[in-house]
């Protein structure tokens, strides 16, 4: 190194290797590589061994004009850069490398490689999804084990661990689960949701140990049929009452009853012709009943009556239905014609006065 760079003093070289290789088997390999490569620092690639990296840098900054990094250059693009891969006897740089595409063993995609994996590459989308699986199985047992060892030991654990996910969609919800199962206990703020719908769940399958809801709208007992939202907790029969009509006929999550949401386009009252109540009404105020009667009436007589029989221009009843497969055989009848034996008629006698 003096040799190569004479201005410097042998106090620098000196604290520019002890900078590098501090250990000494670092520098006694160090010295046997410059043995066999006398020319690494000035003419050779020195960026690849990472103690004689330390080392062009070091005696740089001290001053040295030979001696210098060079990184060696990409097979691809032919630029040099410190980010680096071994490819055969070339390099390859971390831009060129970032373009090459292998099929990843989980989604089978063209994809660039992230991780290892004993059937081949996996991308960074499938290892986080792996590892995110991983953290959610670990807190869905943690659950199922807490759960099935105080409140429902009848339960299997496969059951078990569809109900919290059933109750628990998200791995958000089944971590923020997980801090109240052990033991199951209602915070004295608002319960979360997932808890309240867990020990509605665990109230349907008969578990013991829960801890008791009440219905927010009649202040009974909440039972396994309960229901409960981000508002309100309510009992099975609250739940299904609709807010318009007070039936409780409604559908769980559904904002009306399925009556109410058809009536808003239709006409209901008091029937003007059978004055039957709480009817679906037409234009002329009449239910289904009547304008079924009304529209059934004979063709030729204008009775109400059923059975009707279709006929060319609409329906007639049995009586003139026989009427007119009668009149299809009968001939007319015509008036008779006056022969000579026939009794002639006697002209009308006059009108006597009446007695005075």
């Amino acid at each position: 190194m003096a040799a190569v760079e004479p201005q410097l003093s042998t106090q620098a070289i000196e604290q520019a290797v002890i900078q590098a290789a501090s250990a000494a088997r670092t520098v006694r390999l160090l010295a046997e590589y410059l043995t066999a490569h006398p020319h690494a620092l000035t003419d050779g690639t020195s960026g690849t061994v990472p103690v004689l990296r330390r080392l062009a840098q070091a005696l740089y900054s001290a001053g040295a004009r030979r001696i210098a990094v060079r990184d060696p250059t990409c097979v691809e693009c032919g630029r040099m850069a410190r980010s680096k891969k071994r490819v055969g006897d070339g390099w390859m740089c971390s831009t060129c490398q970032s373009k090459i595409r292998y099929p990843c063993a989980g989604c089978g995609q063209l994809r660039r490689a992230y991780a290892r994996h004993p059937a081949g590459v996996l991308c960074e989308v499938c290892v986080r999804h792996r590892r995110n699986a991983e953290g959610d199985q670990a807190v869905t047992s943690r659950i199922v084990d807490a759960i099935r060892s105080r409140h429902a030991p009848r339960l299997t654990v496969a059951a078990m661990a569809a109900m919290v996910r059933k109750v628990a969609p998200r791995p958000v919800d089944r971590r923020l689960l997980a801090e109240h199962v052990d033991p199951i206990c209602l915070p004295a703020g608002e319960a979360p949701l997932p808890l309240t719908r867990l020990i509605i769940a665990l109230t349907a399958v008969k578990a013991f140990g829960l801890p008791s809801l009440v219905c927010g709208d009649c202040a009974k007992p909440v039972g396994g049929d309960g229901h409960a939202s981000l508002k309100v907790i309510q009992c099975g029969q609250c739940a299904r009452r609709c807010p318009e009509c007070g039936r409780p006929w409604r559908r769980l999550y559904a904002s009306i009853c399925n009556r109410c949401r058809l009536d808003r386009h239709r006409r209901r009252g008091d029937c003007t012709c059978c004055s039957r109540r709480d009817r679906v009404l037409d234009d002329r105020g009449m239910c289904r009943t009547c304008r079924d009667r009304t529209a059934r009436r004979c063709l030729d007589c204008g009775a109400s009556a059923t059975p009707l029989h279709h006929v060319e221009r609409g329906e007639v009843c049995d009586r003139c239905a026989l009427r007119r497969d009668l009149d299809q055989f009968l001939p007319e009848q015509t008036t008779p014609p006056c022969n000579g034996s026939a009794r002639r008629s006697s002209p009308p006698s006059p009108t006597r006065p009446a007695p005075g």
